[in-house]
């Protein structure tokens, strides 16, 4: 579909790597090689080592919490909350398990029983904010943020600002300040937007969700400010300028700064020079520059969704999917999201409603908190 700013409010579970005194010495190397595979994405190859631990230490919390979170990594959410509740049961204080528990709960979009799960992690750390607990209150204040309970996501992310680490409160005065926004708080969300840019104003994204955010909520001349100021350097930075111009809806200057930085090679500003043209609705440009990249670089997965999300706009449904599908047998993990959501998409709009419903269930096991992909599903139940 169109290119559009995203708010993510996900966050990643981390599993803690602290290994037990008193555990043997061939179940304290499977647990090592566990982490090694876990730290590297490798999940399968975590979940054999894990399991190893278990067999030689069956009440090893914290064996079990990894092996926990290396299941819910490969989708296997029953396998998970199984094995989060036998840490559970090895130790009723293992605020950890709460926490991994709370995590599958989260992704499987039972945002009250992951509150419930959270909730207890929080109590069972106790007084001191540790990472379990700073990762707890985070999910829960998402899952707050979520269902729409704002008032309370602020407060949550009021805790948080207060007791977390610096390298956090980027991420926390924003977050904290898209709820302000939600509440039509209009002057605390630029406080706290403000208070994030102090801890990190050279994130480009920040920028542009910040701007996307305020204008989607009627601050249209707040919003334009978060992205003019990134055009008071001194034009040495093409790409951002031609960026920044194309969000600002001014086209023409877009074409200046991206032209020539595409003509210099750099990748990206093919990205925004064709949708630049898009917008101007000169499809022949467009299409050629697509066309024109491809040959460069066929091996490139986000030029492949890009122009097939381009050719649905067109209403070009079959040969969008010939590209969907091109790009996702280059298997490119990063680009994978887009090009399931949009081969998807292509299926509704040609009408071919049993294989929508099919790819949209398949996409939503592996994305199950995309709330767009979960109402075209429940809209594709009804056809």
């Amino acid at each position: 579909m169109k290119s559009r700013f995203i708010i993510n409010l996900a966050l990643a579970g981390a599993v803690s790597v602290a290994l037990c005194s008193g555990c043997s010495s061939k179940a304290s190397q499977n647990y090592k090689n566990g982490m090694e595979c876990f730290n590297v994405a490798d999940y399968s190859g975590a979940v054999e080592y894990f399991k190893q631990a278990v067999e030689t230490d069956s009440d090893n919390a914290q064996y079990l919490v990894s092996l926990g979170m290396a299941q819910a990594e490969l989708i296997d959410y029953e396998g998970a909350l199984g094995t989060f509740d036998s840490a559970i049961a090895a130790d009723g204080n293992c605020a950890d398990a709460y926490r991994g528990k709370g995590i599958v709960y989260y992704r499987q979009n039972d945002y009250e029983k992951a509150m419930e799960a959270f909730d207890t992690a929080v109590s069972l750390s106790g007084d001191k904010y540790d990472q379990i607990k700073i990762d707890s209150l985070k999910y829960y204040a998402s899952c707050q943020y979520i269902t729409g309970d704002y008032e309370s996501a602020v407060e949550t992310y009021g805790e948080l600002i207060e007791h977390a680490d610096k390298d956090d409160l980027a991420e926390l005065y924003y977050s904290r300040g898209c709820a302000y926004v939600c509440l039509k708080d209009e002057n605390n969300a630029v406080l706290d937007y403000e208070k994030s840019l102090e801890y990190e104003d050279d994130n480009y994204e920040t920028y542009c969700n910040m701007y996307s955010n305020l204008k989607e909520a009627g601050y249209v001349e707040r919003a334009e400010s978060y992205l003019r100021r990134l055009l008071n350097g001194d034009g040495t930075d093409k790409l951002l300028f031609g960026k920044t111009y194309y969000n600002l809806g001014d086209y023409d200057k877009a074409i200046e700064y991206l032209e020539s930085e595409y003509n210099d090679g750099n990748n990206e500003a093919a990205y925004y020079l064709a949708m630049t043209y898009e917008a101007m609705e000169n499809y022949a440009e467009a299409d050629e520059l697509y066309l024109e990249y491809l040959g460069k670089h066929p091996n490139d997965a986000f030029i492949y969704n890009q122009y097939g999300a381009y050719l649905i706009n067109r209403g070009k449904y079959d040969s969008a999917l010939v590209y969907i599908e091109t790009g996702i047998e280059l298997g490119d993990t990063e680009a994978m999201q887009g090009l399931l959501f949009n081969q998807a998409v292509c299926y509704e709009y040609s009408h071919d409603y049993d294989k929508a419903r099919e790819a949209f269930e398949e996409y939503l096991a592996l994305y199950p908190n995309d709330k767009a992909a979960r109402k075209e599903y429940e809209f594709l139940k009804t056809r």
